[in-house]
């Protein structure tokens, strides 16, 4: 009897294999880039009692308010001062995502499109290959300014005034204990370009909506009543509304340079940004697909995304990684096209393009093992290395003809090919990282 795997079973093993490839080693990395400042304030916050005021070396740390340092603290004072603990805090906020985009999902599309848009989130490859190794503070930034638009939509549709007020400022305020001012900026954008679609703009001078302000309003005001009884108040927002305002620019660009950045913001976010997964917004401009009726779910996105874009899309010192509370809307788009085009396309659609993306995705893996004993400066791959990479080309060429046998659906064999490629490039990455990377020489000097 041939080996047939059912969706929920390749969805177990996904989930399973993707939770193994992004924890291991998460410990053995040493912390760079962002990641030490934010584990020095943490560790200051544990150190001297001090829980209001970040501080690095005894000195206000006013770029970022502590709401991050909290979550990094409460992990030190469970597990001790590890360099896991803001990396795992890093991925428990991409879950969080994930699951907040299957339940948006599941709303309005089938079981199966959402589980595609919570896959496709994590298996985006700027967070994939890059973001995933790093514990810093956009991804829980992320999970908090989604959850905003998430509690907009779900109390939102339901008519539920009240509780959508109520976590829509509440985690606005957590999001300006995070990242500062373009939190409210989310809420007041989202909330007034919501009520008009709706018909319902006179609830934003209600009751509730003035509840719900007070549930903003609050918290900040104790905090920063609390902070200034110990440190320069004014000075923290002075720089809190500098260090948002600064992101509009960068020193050194000229006008050209801002306007082809501005005219290359959506070709960036629908490839570069979100690659793999930006690239099926393209079929929107097929004309089966422009017939569709087009879900609440749809419209909901686009709009929440045009009218929270703009400050990055005009802003020159725009990163990838400010943009992570987007890329759950162009996993539900996505997983809402695959949907819809392969009912409506040949089987070339369904089973073709995954299948051409594992079989370029096995190349990379393959060329590898025509390298034993490769050096790459003062870093020898150690031999176990190509066992490795035998064992996943093997694993990739499985998943091929398990795909091509109709044994599993087609996205989700791209799907593991992904998680494997991110495996050998982890493993591959962290070993580079322990022997040569300058963090390493800076924690050894420390």
């Amino acid at each position: 009897m041939a080996l047939r795997f059912p969706l929920s079973t390749q969805r177990i093993l996904l989930l399973l294999l993707l939770v193994a490839v992004l924890l291991i080693n998460i410990h053995r990395s040493p912390l760079l880039l962002e990641e030490p400042r934010r584990a020095l304030v943490a560790m200051e916050m544990l150190y001297s009692g001090d829980y209001l005021v970040p501080q690095i070396h005894g000195e206000p740390y006013l770029n970022k308010p502590p709401f991050f340092n909290w979550m990094i603290l409460i992990g030190y004072k469970l597990f001790g001062v590890q360099d896991w603990i803001p990396r795992s805090i890093s991925l428990l906020s991409l879950m969080g995502l994930s699951l907040l985009t299957f339940r948006m999902a599941r709303k309005e599309l089938d079981a199966h499109s959402a589980w595609l848009a919570a896959l496709m989130v994590p298996l985006s490859a700027d967070i994939l290959f890059y973001f995933s190794f790093l514990g810093e503070i956009d991804l829980f930034y992320a999970l908090l300014s989604f959850g905003l638009f998430y509690s907009l939509y779900s109390y939102g549709g339901k008519q539920q005034w009240g509780r959508m007020f109520l976590w829509v400022w509440l985690l606005a305020a957590m999001g300006v204990l995070t990242k500062g001012l373009p939190s409210v900026v989310f809420a007041g954008l989202s909330l007034t370009a919501y009520l008009v679609w709706k018909g319902q703009w006179k609830v934003l001078i209600s009751p509730r909506h003035l509840m719900g302000l007070g549930v903003f309003i609050l918290p900040l005001s104790i905090y920063f009543w609390a902070y200034n009884e110990r440190a320069d108040g004014v000075a923290l927002l002075e720089n809190l509304f500098f260090e948002s305002a600064n992101r509009l620019g960068e020193n050194g660009k000229t006008g050209w340079d801002h306007l082809w950045r501005i005219l290359y913001f959506p070709l960036a976010l629908s490839w570069q940004y979100t690659l793999p997964w930006g690239f099926f917004l393209l079929a929107l401009l097929f004309r089966d697909l422009k017939k569709v009726p087009k879900p609440n779910l749809l419209v909901f996105v686009l709009l929440l995304t045009l009218v929270n874009i703009w400050p990055y899309w005009l802003a020159s010192g725009t990163r990838s990684r400010y943009l992570y509370m987007f890329f759950p809307f162009v996993s539900i788009t996505a997983a809402w096209i695959w949907k819809e085009w392969t009912l409506r396309n040949s089987r070339f659609f369904r089973e073709g393009i995954p299948l051409v993306f594992s079989y370029l995705a096995l190349l990379p893996l393959l060329g590898w093992l025509a390298f034993s004993g490769i050096v790459l400066g003062d870093f020898s791959i150690p031999p176990a290395f190509f066992g490795l990479m035998l064992a996943v080309s093997l694993m990739v060429i499985l998943v091929f003809f398990w795909v091509k046998k109709r044994k599993m659906q087609a996205l989700y064999g791209f799907f593991f090919t992904l998680i494997l490629l991110r495996g050998v490039y982890g493993f591959l990455l962290t070993e580079n990282r322990i022997m040569n990377s300058n963090a390493a020489n800076d924690k050894a000097i420390a």
